[in-house]
């Protein structure tokens, strides 16, 4: 071709790339051809086939891939009201960053606004693709002689053309396949309302028709799927570019395009700048060497001169925190033995009159019925043992017990019994009281009473009377 046409488009997609060179006011391409190529690798490096390479490209290039990535943002409206296209901008970059794994520093982005189903959010469809994978592009295509390049997803660009408003019925949505995603647009606002990976359900709807790419749309219940345009096809695929180029001319801002930023002049004379830069610094480091040599000794003089105080001190630091934690140490073992001295003291104290005391209460609390039999003391505490005619006689005496011997170091539990089925009641009763050891404590526990108060004297007193 001895002559650049107006316009190049150029698909990379579902494993082939294919090129459509148009010039002004056409539309139909004047050149076109369409390859496969290895799906798996780097998209990029379709750039080197031959498609690309082999005849003159136009000054304006515009890149179809699904190599740059998709996805819905959204932020609540309120939040974003009042800020400005670069705050947004750098919002949108950080969702990014966070969903792609991808730093925020290898990002280029371009964003639209998209459907949003609630009105209180506001959705954008964001175009991303790694910075170094766009230079990668730029250089490459600068070499045949590419003054600019646009860089963008092909889904949206069937939603524009003439074919698809002359569907059979009017379709309330609009569909797109393109590799493993599904692209669902609204045809009353022409814009994304889902993006979503096609599952084993839908692959098997769509089986026999997903290739490079299939337009799709829905209708009602009746009429599901309605196929639109293969890009299998070469009539299809060039019609298709065709549109692209026409929707970008009228309908630019519909989508996020991705251009590179333009590379200014000075950008080339870096390694100069470093060079020379590099240059100085070693001239005024090689000045300053025999000045750095001759003072050097005297420096570490003078720095072990002021280390040594800061040594000292370190030493005297370790030494006391040593002291410290033993005197931490002694304080906890003098707080235990204090503790161990209270409660010898409380049992002892206890010990010299409580069995006495229980005597007494025994004797002054047993009914006629109940007989105690053995007494008996371990860790846990003292234990009574005995007989009782009525069932009702031993629970009667841990009762009236419970409150005195509290003072003494004892908590009453409650009287377990066994019926000796000898009597038609079911007794006699064996039973066992167990005085459990408590304390110490300084004063009497809640509920307690003391023995040698008046009160208790006074009730002595008329008891013996009686």
């Amino acid at each position: 071709m001895s002559k650049r046409p107006i316009h190049s488009i150029l698909l990379i997609a579902g494993g082939r790339i294919a090129r459509g060179d148009f010039r002004r006011r056409s539309v139909k391409p004047a050149h076109f051809n369409r390859h496969e190529i290895d799906r798996d690798g780097d998209w990029t490096l379709a750039l080197d086939h031959p498609a690309v390479s082999g005849a003159a490209l136009a000054r304006r290039v515009t890149l179809l891939t699904t190599g740059v990535e998709s996805q819905l943002i959204g932020f609540p409206a309120a939040s974003i009201s009042q800020m400005s296209a670069v705050e947004l901008n750098n919002a949108l970059r950080f969702e990014i960053e966070t969903l792609s794994g991808i730093e925020v520093e290898d990002l280029s982005i371009a964003s639209v606004p998209a459907e949003s189903p609630d009105p209180e959010t506001q959705r954008y469809l964001v175009a991303y693709v790694r910075r170094s994978s766009l230079e990668r592009v730029v250089r490459h295509l600068a070499t045949a002689g590419v003054r600019y390049v646009e860089l963008l997803h092909p889904a949206g660009f069937g939603l524009f053309r003439r074919y698809a408003r002359e569907l059979s019925s009017p379709a309330i949505e609009y569909i797109e396949s393109w590799g493993s995603e599904l692209y669902r647009y609204s045809r009353d606002s022409k814009k994304l309302k889902e993006i979503q990976r096609i599952t084993a359900a839908s692959a098997q709807t769509l089986a026999g028709k997903v290739a490079l790419g299939l337009v799709l749309t829905t209708d009602t219940a009746e009429n599901p799927l309605l196929p639109a345009m293969n890009l299998e096809e070469t009539t299809s695929l060039q019609r298709w570019m065709a549109g692209v180029g026409h929707t970008l001319r009228m309908s630019r801002s519909q989508f996020p395009v991705i251009a590179p930023a333009r590379r200014e002049a000075f950008v080339d004379w870096r390694p100069v700048v470093a060079l020379l830069l590099a240059g100085l610094t070693f001239a005024g480091c090689w000045m300053h060497r025999n000045w750095l040599i001759g003072h050097v000794e005297q420096v570490v003089r003078q720095a072990e001169e002021l280390a040594e105080p800061g040594r000292q001190k370190q030493f005297h630091t370790l030494e006391q925190k040593e002291l410290l934690e033993q005197q931490t140490g002694l304080e906890l073992e003098s707080g235990r033995v204090s503790e161990s001295l209270m409660s010898l003291e409380f049992f002892f104290d206890r010990q010299s009159r409580r069995l006495f005391e229980l005597f007494k209460l025994l004797s002054e609390f047993r009914t006629n019925d109940l007989v105690v039999r053995e007494m008996h003391n371990d860790a846990e505490g003292m234990t009574l043992g005995g007989v009782s005619l009525n069932s009702d006689s031993a629970p009667l005496l841990a009762n009236r017990l419970r409150p005195f011997v509290l003072p003494l170091g004892w908590n009453v539990s409650a009287a377990t019994q066994e019926g000796e089925q000898k009597l038609v009641s079911g007794g006699p009763w064996a039973f066992q009281i167990l005085l459990r050891n408590v304390g110490p404590f300084k004063n009497p526990p809640p509920g307690s009473i003391q023995l040698n108060s008046p009160v208790v004297q006074k009730q002595r007193q008329e008891r013996k009377q009686q």
